[in-house]
Formats: C-alpha cells, sequence, structure tokens
C-alpha cells in the first residue's frame, strides 16, 4: 500500500464522514448569518470579507436543492478536503510523503478545524484553503525566485486568504521574518517577483476596501476595535485563552504541537533548517499577537487558532519519527486522538436530533441547563418557523418578522426562507444595517419573536409602533421535553424609523422630541443598503399597554410611577434594546419601588409575584435615581404636574439616565410614564 493510496483513502473517508454530519444536523452558530451573506451578495460585509458568502451562494446554487443547510455547508465542506491536500503537499516538499500522512491526519483529527470549520459554514475554512495555498506557492517561490509567473501565484493565493479573513494580514509579517532572520533569502528582495506577489493581493483586495470607503470604514473599525484598549495586566484571560486553544486543538494534538516548540527553541534558531525556520516564521505573528493581547482583554478563543496551522509539518515529522521508535504505542496514541473528534461529533449529531443525553428538565447530562446546550440552535428555529406558519404570520401581506439579535434574525430568515423579510431591531444590528432601508418598515406591523434568554422587553419598542400585542407563547420541544419559551408580539403600524447602525453594545436612544414650531431638518439615521444616512422626524409618543392590564387607576397615581432597569456591564450579558436583569417601578416623587406593577405590566399573563413590592436592598438606587430625576426637572415634579407634563422633562437625559453604582448600570426609561397598570 502506497502513501499516495493512504494519503487520498484518508482525504476521501474523511470527506465522506464530513458530508454525512453536514446533512444530519440544522444550521448552528453563525451559520443562518453567512446564509444571509449568500442572499445579499456584496463587495464585502460589516464583519468579513466576502468569500464566505461567496462559498456560501455556490453551494447554495449547486446542492440547495437537495437541502439549504447541506448547500450551504457543501462548499465548506469540499475546502477542507482541499485543506488536506495541501497540508500533505506542504509537509512532502521538505520531511516526505510518510509525515505528510501523519501531518494530514493531525490536521483531520482538530475539533475546530476538522470537526467545525470543515463541516460548518464559516470564514475560517476558506481562510485555512487559502492560507495553507499561499505556504506552498511562497516555498516553492523562495526555491525559485526568478520566476514571476510562481510570485504571481503567490499574490492570487494571499488575495484569496485576504478575502477570507482578516488574520490573512499576518502571511507578510511572517515572511519578513523569515527574510529577517536568513540573510542569504534576502536576495529575493532584488528581484520584482514579491512586489509583483504584493500588488497582486492587493489589487484582489480592492472590493473590501470599496466596501468600506463607502461605508465609512464600518468594518475596519468594527474589527480593529474588538481587540480594545489596554486596561492592565489580566493573566486569567491569558490562561483562559491558552486553555481554549488546547480544547479547540484537542488536548493531544495541542500537547504535540508544545512538545515540538519546546524542543525547536532550546536548539536555537541559527541551528534550524530553512524549512523549519518558514514554518515558525509563518507561526509566530498570529500567536504572539492574540495571545499577547490576551493578556490584557478577553480575545475569541478561535483567534489564534490559524498561528498553529503552519507547525503541522513539524508535528507530522515528530509522529512519524515516534512511530519509528516505539510502533506499538505510537498507533494507539494516533487512534485514541483520531477517535475523541468522532465520538464529539457522534455525540452532537444524536443530541440534535433526539436528544439522548437530556433528562427530564432538559439539562445536558444532567449538568449544562437548555441555554447552554450547544445542539439547541439546531432544533429551535424550524419549530418557531413551523408555528409562525401554522398562525398563517409568514404570508400575512404588509406584515415583516424581527427579532432582538441579529444571530436570531438571521436563523429566522433560514428557518422561514424570508430573508428579505426580516429585520433586527438593535443598536448591534451588525450586517443588518446594510441589508434593508429603515423606511421599508414604516407603515407595516411587526412581528417581535423573543426567545425567553434575550432581554429585552416587547414594550421597549413601544416608541416606534402604535402599539404592541401578545399573540402567543410556545415551547421549544425536543424528545418530549420543553427547552426553551418562545413568545410573539404584534406590533401594530411602525410609524417611526428605527435607528438602523452599529454603536456598539448598550442601550438604543429613543425617538427625540421636536419642540413646537421647529421646522429644521431631522436629523440623519443609520445607513441604508446604499450607505446613505437617512432622515426622520423626532416626534413622541407615549406607547399603549398591552391588552389585558388593567387601565383604572389615578391621574395622579399614574403619573409618577416610571420602569427602571438594572442591568450588568455589556460584557456579561447579551446586547438589546434594553438590557434588563432586575426589573421594577420607581416612584419619581418618593424613590419607593414595585416590582408588581412592573411584572403587571410587562407580561400580564405571568403569574404574580409574592415577594413584597418594597425591597430595602433596591431603595438606595431608587432614591439616587429619584434625585436625578429632579436635577433634570425638579420645578415640574415638584409642581405635582398631570402626567402628559412630563414630556417637558429633558429627554435627552431621561430617555435613557444611567447611573452607575459597583459596575451596574440602572437606567430609567420615560418611555411608559402615561397609562401603567395598577
Amino acid at each position: 500500500m502506497t502513501a499516495r493510496w493512504l494519503l487520498w483513502s484518508l482525504i476521501a473517508v474523511a470527506t465522506a464522514l464530513r458530508m454525512l454530519c453536514a446533512s444530519s444536523v440544522g444550521a448552528y452558530s453563525n451559520e443562518a448569518y453567512y446564509y444571509m451573506y449568500a442572499q445579499h451578495l456584496d463587495l464585502s460585509y460589516f464583519d468579513h470579507p466576502p468569500m464566505v458568502g461567496v462559498v456560501s451562494a455556490l453551494g447554495l446554487r449547486l446542492m440547495g436543492s437537495v437541502a439549504p443547510i447541506f448547500g450551504l455547508r457543501f462548499g465548506f465542506v469540499l475546502l477542507f478536503a482541499g485543506s488536506s491536500w495541501l497540508m500533505a503537499k506542504l509537509t512532502a516538499r521538505w520531511f516526505g510523503s510518510r509525515a505528510a500522512i501523519t501531518a494530514t491526519l493531525a490536521l483531520n483529527t482538530t475539533i475546530f478545524f476538522g470537526l467545525v470549520s470543515g463541516i460548518i459554514a464559516s470564514p475560517d475554512g476558506p481562510l485555512l484553503f487559502f492560507w495553507l495555498l499561499t505556504l506552498n506557492r511562497l516555498a516553492l517561490a523562495l526555491e525559485k525566485p526568478e520566476d514571476k509567473s510562481v510570485w504571481w501565484t503567490v499574490g492570487l493565493a494571499w488575495g484569496g486568504a485576504l478575502l477570507s479573513k482578516y488574520h490573512a494580514v499576518l502571511l507578510p509579517v511572517g515572511f519578513a521574518l523569515y527574510l529577517l532572520l536568513r540573510p542569504s533569502a534576502r536576495r529575493c528582495l532584488r528581484m520584482p517577483g514579491p512586489y509583483l506577489a504584493t500588488l497582486t493581493g492587493l489589487i484582489l483586495f480592492t472590493p473590501v476596501i470599496v466596501w468600506n470607503v463607502r461605508h465609512g470604514s464600518a468594518s475596519f473599525l468594527f474589527q480593529g476595535g474588538r481587540v480594545g484598549g489596554f486596561r492592565g495586566l489580566q493573566p486569567a484571560t491569558w490562561v483562559e485563552a491558552l486553555v481554549a486553544q488546547a480544547l479547540l486543538l484537542s488536548p493531544g494534538i495541542f500537547a504535540g504541537l508544545v512538545i515540538v516548540s519546546t524542543k525547536l527553541l532550546r536548539r536555537g534558531y541559527k541551528t534550524w533548517s530553512n524549512p523549519e525556520l518558514f514554518l515558525v516564521c509563518q507561526a509566530v505573528p498570529g500567536l504572539v499577537l492574540f495571545l499577547g493581547v490576551a493578556t490584557f482583554h478577553r480575545i475569541m478563543p478561535h483567534w489564534p487558532q490559524i498561528g498553529f496551522v503552519a507547525l503541522f509539518p513539524l508535528l507530522g515529522e515528530a509522529l512519524l519519527k515516534r512511530l519509528e521508535i516505539a510502533p506499538v504505542r505510537a498507533r494507539r496514541e494516533i487512534v485514541a486522538i483520531a477517535i475523541t473528534p468522532a465520538m464529539l461529533a457522534f455525540v452532537f449529531v444524536i443530541q440534535a436530533q433526539s436528544g439522548l443525553f437530556q433528562d427530564k428538565q432538559g439539562r445536558l447530562f444532567g449538568l449544562l441547563p437548555p441555554s447552554a446546550d450547544p445542539t439547541i440552535d439546531t432544533v429551535r428555529w424550524n419549530q418557531i418557523a413551523r408555528e409562525l406558519k401554522t398562525r398563517g404570520l409568514l404570508n400575512e401581506p404588509n406584515t415583516y418578522l424581527f427579532t432582538d439579535y441579529w444571530l436570531f434574525s438571521a436563523e429566522l430568515a433560514m428557518a422561514t426562507q424570508k430573508p428579505w423579510s426580516v429585520a433586527c431591531f438593535n443598536r448591534d444590528a451588525r450586517s443588518f444595517t446594510f441589508w434593508s432601508d429603515p423606511t421599508e418598515w414604516v407603515g407595516r406591523d411587526g412581528i417581535f419573536v423573543k426567545v425567553d434568554n434575550t432581554y429585552t422587553e416587547a414594550l421597549s419598542y413601544s416608541p416606534w409602533f402604535t402599539r404592541i400585542e401578545p399573540l402567543a407563547e410556545f415551547p421549544i420541544v425536543r424528545a418530549g421535553v420543553p427547552l426553551q419559551t418562545v413568545r410573539l408580539y404584534r406590533c401594530v403600524r411602525q410609524t417611526d424609523l428605527f435607528p438602523f447602525g452599529y454603536q456598539g453594545p448598550g442601550l438604543i436612544p429613543r425617538p427625540e422630541p421636536r419642540k413646537r414650531g421647529d421646522l429644521s431638518r431631522p436629523k440623519r439615521v443609520g445607513n441604508c443598503r446604499h450607505g446613505k444616512g437617512l432622515r426622520r422626524h423626532h416626534r413622541w409618543r407615549n406607547p399603549t399597554v398591552e391588552p389585558g392590564a388593567n387601565q383604572a387607576q389615578s391621574q395622579d397615581d399614574r403619573q409618577f410611577w416610571i420602569p427602571c432597569y438594572q442591568r450588568r456591564p455589556w460584557k456579561s450579558a447579551p446586547t438589546s434594546v434594553l438590557p434588563v436583569w432586575n426589573r421594577a417601578l420607581v416612584n419619581i416623587r418618593t424613590g419607593d419601588t414595585d416590582l408588581d406593577r412592573l411584572g403587571r405590566m410587562t407580561n400580564p399573563s405571568e403569574p404574580q409575584p409574592t415577594s413584597p413590592s418594597h425591597r430595602p436592598e433596591r431603595d438606595h438606587r431608587a432614591r439616587r435615581t429619584h434625585r436625578r430625576l429632579q436635577t433634570h426637572g425638579s420645578e415640574t415634579i415638584e409642581g405635582n404636574p398631570p402626567a402628559r407634563s412630563l414630556k417637558a422633562l429633558d429627554h435627552e437625559h431621561l430617555g435613557i439616565d444611567r447611573v452607575r453604582r459597583n459596575g451596574s448600570e440602572f437606567g430609567i426609561d420615560v418611555g411608559v410614564m402615561e397609562n401603567l397598570p395598577r
């Protein structure tokens, strides 16, 4: 049995298993969001360059008629098969065909690359393919520095990586580091090849630059801002990032990479061969950058993963040597490492389809609550879509759907197959900011789909609609066990433009009141799909409370009670219009809190709380809020006015007012001062 036959058998079997997994479970993680990319093809997107959208669109075009989710993943499974071949080719160039098999096997048995990027739709799949293609062509170009055609292919490969993910800017950094440490390789700088490759890559990256110019560098600013500023060393976040790398690679593969790297460092870089130095130089920029940022800021766990890719040929060589020294023990270790991702994939598919590993309360393995079960995404939105179809809400004219979270909106659009009739009403709407014109929704009814693990109350959207009515409440069920609760609300006739536009996590400003006789032009709001701001007329409306609330109350009692929200810092709570954590009504005259009132206001169908309405532990916040209100409108409040005269308060301050105390925010919303239920 030849090494070539073994390699292609490995790639074929692994690809077949991935195809099986890709057709067995519903959309997971951000896949539905990239489905929306495919429905709105553009030069680039708010989060990422366009390659993930292009691959998704091609897969849907080829296999979407079989099953949309399989078509969405089809191109990414094929790309990982190509990545496996490129890894084998890169390793065989320097370490032989047998080392190529062990390196390819190691890549396929990682959790992140082999089990996640190799199956689901994500930008990391195309990035891995073009990253390895760039390394292959660059290795050949260093052997033939005078061949312009090879350098041109280097530029094409690097351009594909740039169109996949912004991580590709690290490839030239690794090349420059190699030239710095290996003076003999610098002779290529006297030839036109490297400059031709650089120019070719930048030309291919032009669509992303054009999109950002049209949209105020939105993507560059967003991704650059995610790193955050320096706020002191945080060893805990660095340890957290390091543990995440071990889990995403699989502990066995991570340990092998650490051992190989340690042996190289002990030898010193001056003793390294050209291949070893080249591969280490390509690994260093990504690992140093992201693990360095992790020392003072929490990062996404998968960000440093691409830095490990260049070390896999070295790991393949080390595994081959171990097989020659202790073949029996080495084979057992390799089999154990290879079985790990296969078992994880099996457990994931079985849990997603049957809920075999959940108890009667829906807890995964009896430990994790349903909200922490990663497989719930694969079943939730198909059930919601069926419920909407059963109630006839998908075909209602002049009606659209929306949620309070960009990922939920994408999943809803994919499940209902209505990508142009779904919006995201949140200040962090991501690409939904550019996929719809805010004027499209004005005058239409919105169906708000609220999942119970979000923190936006339906009444938070009252300033933009005539009234809000509860429609239905139903559970998400798997294997007869309710996992989550979904609530549907009809938001009748949108009357104002919603302020689309990414402003970071936090509260969304309410529509501002216009003074009587003010004829000035309204402010620009958000961005339409053409990148131009729209104008809206600011007006203040007090909302209509949901049906079922008791309106029998005195004007004197109604005028002083306003809803207040206490929330944790935004990093520890999902972003939403009003991220409610602890809810209470505060009387701006006395500073008292009343939880019973808020319970009846937000959801009349919920059972009334039995705890006392006056909670001393929250009084200090209420009194502080009371003092702040008096600061902004003391004469109006002291004058005991009717409810409508409260509009005279400074809405710019009171619309979203926050009092910070011990890392929390205490926000007051004057939008529902009138008509509060008793």
